[in-house]
């Protein structure tokens, strides 16, 4: 029974590894590509989160977080964007998703979404097509979100895309103020 039991708790853990995120280390090559195919690069201070689900939103601002997340412009590095501008930061749910504390200031890589297109062939939410990337080339047109989405998240997703500049970002292209990730991927980026 003992054996059984423990056999069991490690195949839990493992199951539950296998669905971690997992970045790679930043290294100068990697953070050169990473700048390579962004399309906005900045700093900025998370200011509050928004989402289509009002139930949602309630939850994130009790815990004072937020996955997407409205983020002020504190300074540019790469893209057509200025200081102060509002950003809405949306993010695919995966493991990979970050969650951002208010009042926090993040190094952001990501790639804006100008329009959504729905797919017409409705597949379950483990198949979604993720966000613009450098590993999605073919699945993704410049700017473009698909998703098999419908609905309240889409009509959402579409208001904020004329009310901010909207883009995709996650865990591994986003880095929290002072951390050893932030501090490494800021030198990178000022040589």
């Amino acid at each position: 029974m003992k054996k059984h039991l423990f056999l069991i708790i490690i195949l839990l853990t493992l199951s539950k590894q296998a669905l971690a995120c997992i970045c790679s280390a930043y290294d100068e090559p990697l953070v050169k590509e990473m700048i390579g195919y962004s399309d906005i690069i900045f700093i900025g201070k998370v200011i509050g989160s928004d989402n289509w689900n009002p139930y949602v939103v309630e939850m994130w601002d009790k815990e004072r977080r937020g996955s997407d997340v409205i983020i002020q412009v504190e300074s540019v590095i790469k893209g057509n964007i200025k200081k102060n501008d509002l950003i809405f930061v949306y993010q695919s749910a995966g493991s990979c998703t970050e969650s951002f504390e208010y009042g926090s200031t993040h190094l952001i890589f990501g790639n804006r979404i100008l329009k959504i297109h729905q797919l017409e062939e409705k597949l379950d939410s483990s198949t979604e097509l993720p966000p613009p990337g450098p590993d999605e080339s073919g699945l993704q047109e410049e700017g473009v979100y698909k998703t098999n989405a419908d609905g309240e998240p889409i009509d959402f997703l579409r208001k904020q895309i004329q009310k901010y500049t909207v883009i995709d970002t996650d865990m591994c292209r986003s880095f929290l103020q002072n951390s050893n990730s932030y501090n490494k991927v800021i030198s990178y980026i000022d040589n």
